[in-house]
């Protein structure tokens, strides 16, 4: 029997009833935003949940689906979905003239060009969220939008052009209180600083970072911190202090699903490896490549060059 046969009345039912079961779904993706494992069982239903919202043009429950899952779908590396997924929500709100949370999807929708490498696209959406979010008077959005931007431009390594951002950024944090973003652009102060050879002052930033990281209990931004500690400590030839980091950051990674922070402390700890005992990185590089190319990660390309190069352990 198709739709169209029956009585208006029970179509009616029919719809109330869908609507209820997807709204469950979303109470589902609501509640459990953090928690990836669950994600990971429910991601069919909740998709599909998120479609039939599409379908039946339920744009505000759509649209509250893209928050819900943007974190999930990012982390995990579902990419494709989730910039699909991102795309239509943020039609949907400029439908539904919702500016704030157009920005936060924008905003997630940047990462995730960024984390592929697409960085013209990220910085775009980041230009157009600090448009959005100088309508709202957003000041901690615009602090996020400013520091990210920084971040895009020393992914390409120009940290002359990526500095005044994060000092921008920075102030709009403080000024808000917003540690977790301090936090963040303290990290990224101390990248900056590692990369002009400053490493004292970049232990600094990252221990401080750290700090404020664990105050949060963002395992996540602990495990960033974590890992370029262990990297400077690996650049004074500190192996055994560096060691200690990776392990500790490769752990929190694993514990939150973080599989692209994994495979980044993964490598690292394959070149530190590398002059030691070959057979080791070649395991650390292995594993890490497994992740990168199935994440579609740039690391990919310079893992697969250096296990082509590299001379095959014995």
């Amino acid at each position: 029997m198709t739709q169209s046969w029956i009585a208006p009345e029970v179509s009616e039912i029919l719809e109330g009833a869908h609507t209820q079961a997807v709204g469950l779904l979303l109470d589902t993706a609501q509640a459990a935003r953090k928690d990836f494992e669950t994600l990971d069982q429910e991601r069919v239903n909740v998709l599909a949940g998120m479609d039939w919202c599409q379908q039946h043009e339920h744009w505000d429950m759509f649209v509250k689906y893209a928050h819900a899952l943007t974190d999930f779908l990012d982390i995990r590396g579902y990419w494709h979905e989730a910039r699909l997924r991102l795309t239509l929500a943020i039609e949907a709100c400029q439908a539904l003239g919702n500016q704030r949370i157009e920005a936060a999807l924008r905003h997630n929708l940047a990462i995730i060009h960024a984390y592929q490498g697409q960085y013209t696209e990220a910085r775009q959406e980041y230009q157009r969220c600090l448009v959005l979010w100088d309508l709202v008077g957003d000041k901690q959005g615009k602090g996020a939008a400013l520091a990210q931007l920084g971040s895009i431009f020393l992914y390409e390594k120009s940290i002359e052009d990526a500095e005044p951002y994060y000092l921008q950024a920075w102030t709009l944090l403080e000024e808000v209180g917003d540690k977790q973003g301090m936090g963040t652009v303290l990290h990224s102060l101390g990248v900056i600083k590692a990369m002009r050879g400053n490493i004292i002052p970049a232990v600094v930033c990252f221990e401080e970072s750290l700090r404020l990281k664990t105050e949060l209990d963002d395992k996540q931004g602990m495990a960033a911190a974590l890992h370029e500690i262990g990297l400077l400590y690996a650049r004074i030839d500190r192996g055994d202090r560096a060691r200690e980091c990776y392990e500790a950051s490769l752990e929190l990674w694993r514990e939150v699903g973080d599989e692209r922070g994994e495979a980044h402390t993964l490598a690292a700890l394959g070149h530190l490896a590398r002059s030691t005992d070959l057979a080791e990185a070649w395991r650390f590089w292995r594993q890490s490549l497994s992740i990168a190319r199935r994440l579609q990660m740039p690391i990919a390309s310079e893992l697969n060059h250096l296990l082509q190069t590299e001379n095959t352990p014995e």
